[in-house]
């Protein structure tokens, strides 16, 4: 594979060379460490669903299920353009957590004993154009990176974009993007792909202020009118793209933006986003506890649902030298009840948040988050967060953070007991880390993370019975080298 890789390379150099073209090859070499986690089965790999169950399959509940592992994470990517700029292709490959020692093939496995297995995708592959009539405008075609806004969907995908300059401080973006494509194969078919088409103005004509305004409107159409093939929605991948085959029409409109101001004792610095949603959801079996948990999955009554849903992020910070403060505030709507027709919850389209170590992906092996959502299940969240980053010099960067977390309805289910449980308590966070630049190219990096479960963790607990038998730890570690 490497020999045909190498020599792939050496082709497109040496054919951008005749052709008076530009070539750029790029790599970030990321070897990643799960040190040590007490819960393991919460993190699971591509999991809609998440973890397991807190505590293992011990009669007690209150068992850990520890484990340690390393993995790699490599990503290459090359880029060949015009000399004048006009036109550029870029391609990139990524190996995607390839654990140590796990056998077998497909994503994540193939590192033990002659280490080969299918796991190679493609991370990008996409061309970019220069307008003819005016090279300030550009379209780029293909899988590539895009992102309308970092809580609602920022990932890689499928699609058109086009994007230029609307005045001297301000410029547009507009896309069309499909996240999965339905193929008709009779005469009477009529599927929908899933498709999301946007729109973006970012405007920075006021000193130290930077603004965004956007518009994503979503729509699918599944074609199935057979209840009993009707696609699922979960709370537990409540994400849209883990959504079954439904029908929706889901129209995302937001503002962003980060103002900067200096002082006298240094810099303070404020970033916000607010996001409000509206639409339909059709033709759906929507789940409304969590799979795979152990427990009887409860189905709505409902198939049809009106969407009306938001989410606020308001951070507030201070720079004093080599010193951050930062404070952040979430608020995302939760649903209540998904038996009243009504789907209150936000939606997030495929997005990665690092937020927390034990929720989210701020460990290091991020493949094997919770959640890569700004929420948890589709009870919504209200998090505050209180972080400090302290450069302690040229190499060395230290930083730790306190978490507040509670959903914005009441999680609900059932104990052992037979006694009906709720509450919005998830627990409180302490977080670490410290970073140290080996080279200027590799940095060394250690964190952890841990959670005090609070009354809603009681929910994922082996042994239900209204308390929260089990905290959760986790720390990770990486040598990345990135070129």
């Amino acid at each position: 594979m490497f020999k045909r890789s190498a020599l792939f390379i050496a082709t497109v150099a040496a054919a951008s060379g005749v052709n008076a073209a530009k070539f750029d090859f790029h790599g970030d070499f990321n070897n990643r460490f799960q040190v040590y986690t007490n819960q393991n089965n919460f993190y699971t790999y591509d999991n809609p669903a998440g973890g397991a169950k807190l505590g293992g399959n011990t009669p007690s509940g209150k068992a850990s299920v520890e484990d340690s592992y390393g993995e790699i994470k490599y990503r290459l990517w090359s880029s060949a353009s015009t000399d004048d700029g006009g036109a550029k292709a870029v391609y990139a490959v990524e190996i995607g957590g390839v654990r140590f020692g796990r056998s077998g093939t497909g994503r994540s496995q193939g590192g033990s004993f002659s280490g080969d297995g299918a796991n190679v995708e493609t991370r990008w592959a996409y061309t970019e154009l220069k307008l003819p009539s005016n090279d300030a405008h550009s379209v780029r075609v293909g899988l590539q990176p895009y992102k309308i806004n970092g809580f609602l969907w920022n990932e890689t995908a499928t699609g058109i974009t086009l994007s230029g300059p609307l005045a001297e401080d301000m410029r547009y973006s507009a896309a069309w993007m499909r996240g999965k494509e339905r193929r008709n194969t009779v005469e009477s078919d009529n599927k929908e792909a899933v498709d999301g088409y946007s729109f973006r103005i970012d405007n920075s004509s006021i000193e130290n202020t930077k603004l965004g305004a956007f518009v994503l409107y979503q729509t699918s159409d599944a074609d199935v009118s057979d209840p009993t093939a009707y696609g699922d929605v979960t709370s537990a991948g409540y994400e849209l793209k883990y959504f079954g085959d439904i029908d929706f029409e889901i129209l995302s409109i937001g503002l962003e933006g980060s103002h900067s101001m200096p002082l006298d004792s240094g810099t303070a610095f404020v970033n916000w986003d607010v996001i409000y949603q509206n639409g339909s959801v059709d033709n759906a079996d929507y789940i409304s506890t969590e799979v795979g948990m152990g427990s009887t999955n409860s189905t709505s009554s409902m198939n049809n649902f009106d969407m009306s849903a938001y989410f606020v992020n308001l951070s507030l910070g201070l720079e004093q030298g080599n010193t951050k403060y930062s404070y952040t505030l979430w608020y995302a709507s939760g649903d209540d009840n998904p038996n009243d027709g009504d789907m209150d919850a936000f939606l997030a389209t495929d997005v990665d948040r690092t937020e927390s170590i034990a929720f989210f992906e701020g460990g290091y092996t991020d493949d094997q988050a919770y959640s890569e959502r700004s929420y948890l299940l589709d009870k919504g969240i209200i998090m505050n967060r209180f972080g400090i980053d302290h450069k302690c010099s040229s190499k060395l960067t230290m930083g730790g953070a306190a978490i507040h977390f509670l959903t914005a309805e009441d999680v609900k289910y059932t104990d052992d007991n037979g006694v009906g449980r709720s509450s919005t308590d998830v627990g409180i966070e302490f977080d670490a880390y410290a970073k140290y630049k080996l080279y200027p190219t590799m940095e060394l990096a250690l964190n952890v993370g841990y959670l005090v479960s609070d009354d809603a963790m009681d929910f994922y607990d082996v042994k239900r019975d209204g308390n929260a038998d089990n905290d959760i730890i986790r720390s990770t570690a990486r040598l990345r080298y990135k070129f």
